[in-house]
């Protein structure tokens, strides 16, 4: 954390909810409603009752706060990166004879992104958003002709908060949990189970955070994928409906050749596509966003440097509310391990090569990753952690099931002490102890996660960072580099009898040597041209020919060959006995 961030105070995010248009009641023409705003869950206020027809928009002008702590506030500037607000129109119904306590109805929800505040140096955001209707909802059956209906909102702050190199220095790191396919046989049926991923994330230099998605639904191959799927808020209370997924998140995957998983290449095509359509799979569809402030960032670089796998493990387990009680009159082993009494089952890991995002100009890493069962040899030798963050989610199971919340386990320096949940400190050591156990035991004798390599299961996750670690340089910038370190030379004289001298004198020398041949030529045989004796060196050529032809045929007349001999001689053809 920069030295500015530490002495910044808290700074207020204002929320203005402008109006609302083209809202419809439950009864009659005219529609009374106010507008709530919540925050994780918790409320900031709700506006005047205000009236409205078809024709006349809901003006609600209702403002309200929260602060944004760069210390150890409340809310940090991660809530503020993950975490949306939630706008909810409620319609007051009119109040029936006798009736006593006025009724209301939630006509939609919609959820505002303040991720804007974080990215860009602007102070505000003001924009239009769709209001998804609820179950139940009139909004739901509105005419698609008179369009839908939307809600003007405004978010200031009085200063950006982050700028200059608070914006420059830092960055976002989001992870997305899509869905894993090729599920081990015993994961065909059972829908009350809980499946949960986790990953530790660095916070500060010496404090990490364990992010944990859970809710994964099992699927069936029935029900078919879309390709482009929107993401889902990780921590979003009280949203319902199509008022959980981010705004504008849905995107299509990379191809396999594009991937950097373990299943990458067109030799896995075949069996990732009968994974992925004709089996099951436990899908998440999930986005967390983690803001790195410049401490976190040099910390997550050097976790991947030193090793480039970053752990993602995957386990189950039965919710306390959902607990499936034993049918009447079966038996139970009495020490053998059941998933309704919180036990962690089914312990595996995802190792993800990270080392990519330390290349220039690259942001993302995305694929389908195989799960390994765990080993905590296997997990301290490829990524030289020693503690599994399956012990932070028996803690945060902890919290949930007694109600103390599932907020992001911190682990390092400065982590919660043992009690700040609720529990005293007697109770949190003990249910510390016993998850540790249930762990240990799993280590050891992790037979369940056998299932993940007898299954090839594998989980498709997407990394991928707001600007990149290495920033790619442009040429012009490489080539300034490239001049400090060679500094310009003054240009070589050219040379007086160079290569080109060189050539230029061969070809007269060339040119020399022919004319002497052919002088030489005209000097022998110019006489003969001159009078035209081709005669002569026809019958010359003749009788050198009949020579040759009678001597390869053994002919021995002597009467024609002195013949033959004296045209020789009279021709010039030399001595008739060669």
């Amino acid at each position: 954390m920069t030295e500015t961030e530490n002495s910044r105070g808290a700074e207020s995010i204002h929320v203005t909810v402008l109006r609302a248009r083209r809202l419809k009641g439950v009864k009659g023409d005219v529609l009374t409603s106010y507008a709530k705003v919540e925050f994780d869950g918790k409320s900031l206020g709700d506006s005047a009752k205000v009236d409205c027809t078809a024709d006349v928009h809901a003006e609600y002008n209702f403002t309200t706060s929260f602060d944004c702590s760069f210390t150890d506030g409340h809310y940090s500037l991660d809530d503020v990166a993950s975490k949306p607000l939630l706008l909810t129109i409620t319609e007051v119904l009119p109040k029936e004879k006798k009736q006593k306590e006025e009724k209301s109805a939630v006509l939609g929800q919609c959820t505002i992104d303040l991720l804007p505040l974080l990215l860009q140096p602007d102070a505000q955001i003001t924009s239009t958003l769709t209001l998804h209707p609820v179950p139940g909802s009139p909004l739901e059956t509105s005419p698609s002709d008179l369009g839908k209906p939307e809600v003007d909102v405004k978010i200031h702050v009085n200063e950006p908060l982050l700028v200059g190199e608070q914006l420059t220095q830092s960055n976002l790191f989001t992870v997305r949990v899509a869905s894993a396919y090729s599920l081990p046989d015993s994961w065909s049926s059972g829908s009350h189970f809980n499946y949960i991923v986790g990953l530790p994330v660095p916070v500060t230099s010496d404090k990490q955070a364990t992010v944990i998605f859970q809710n994964g639904a099992l699927r069936s191959a029935a029900d078919k994928e879309v390709s482009k799927r929107p993401a889902k808020w990780h921590s979003v209370p009280n949203a319902v409906n199509a008022a959980q997924f981010i705004p504008n998140s849905p995107k299509e995957r990379v191809t396999h050749e594009e991937e950097k998983g373990d299943f990458a290449g067109k030799e896995f095509s075949s069996f990732r596509n009968e994974a992925e359509t004709d089996k099951n799979r436990i899908t998440w569809d999930v986005e967390k966003r983690c803001y790195l402030d410049p401490d976190a960032k040099a910390e997550f670089q050097n976790k991947i440097s030193q090793s480039r796998y970053w752990p993602v493990e995957i386990m189950r387990n039965v919710p306390s509310q959902s607990k499936v009680p034993p049918a009447q009159g079966s038996k139970k082993e009495k020490n053998a391990p059941s998933e309704d009494d919180g036990h962690i089952s089914f312990h595996g890991v995802a190792y993800v090569d990270l080392a990519p995002l330390l290349y220039p100009g690259v942001c993302s890493v995305a694929g389908a990753f195989a799960i390994h069962p765990f080993s905590e040899s296997e997990l301290k030798e490829k990524t030289k952690r020693t503690s599994a963050v399956a012990e932070d989610v028996a803690r945060a199971q902890s919290s949930t099931s007694r109600g103390t919340g599932s907020s992001p386990v911190l682990k390092g320096k400065g982590a919660a002490k043992e009690g700040s949940t609720g529990l005293s400190k007697k109770g949190s050591a003990v249910k510390h102890a016993e998850s540790t156990v249930e762990v240990d035991a799993s280590q050891h004798a992790n037979t369940e996660g056998l299932a993940y390599t007898e299954s090839r299961t594998y989980i498709y996750l997407e990394f991928t960072l707001a600007r990149p670690f290495v920033p790619r340089r442009e040429a012009e910038e490489l080539a300034a580099m490239v001049r400090e370190y060679i500094p310009p030379r003054p240009s070589f004289k050219r040379a007086v009898g160079g290569a080109s001298k060189a050539v230029e004198d061969y070809q007269t020398q060339l040119a020399s040597v022919a004319s002497m041949v052919l002088d030489e030529f005209r000097e022998m045989f110019g006489e003969d041209l001159a009078k035209e004796s081709l005669d002569l060196a026809t019958s010359r050529l003749e009788a050198e020919q009949a020579y040759k032809y009678a001597l390869k045929i053994g002919f021995d007349d002597e009467n024609v060959l002195d013949e033959i001999h004296s045209v020789q001689k009279s021709v010039g053809f030399g001595n008739p006995s060669y």
